[in-house]
């Protein structure tokens, strides 16, 4: 699945042009499972990342064009992400 920024998500769901919510399972790079919220947008479903945070004062591990999706230990933090979203 693609993903699509956190701040992307919230205009989406401000003007109306989300379909449909879930919740997904996945695996996190320590073999881990993890929950993720996917958007049904119009081009599909899209998994939810964090926005990029940019300062010269910060180091980051990975480029900040390499998006990963917001991964979360379980269920209840993951519908308070979508609380945030009003959906």
């Amino acid at each position: 699945m693609k993903i699509v920024r956190f701040s992307y998500a919230r205009i989406a769901s401000t003007f109306g042009l989300v379909r449909g919510i879930r919740l997904v399972r996945m695996r996190d790079d320590r073999r881990r499972m993890r929950w993720a919220v996917a958007l049904r947008v119009l081009g599909g479903w899209r998994l939810v990342g964090r926005d990029p945070m940019t300062s010269p004062w910060i180091i980051q591990r990975d480029p900040w064009l390499n998006a990963r999706p917001m991964l979360f230990p379980n269920v209840r933090t993951a519908r308070r992400l979508l609380a945030t979203l009003d959906l």
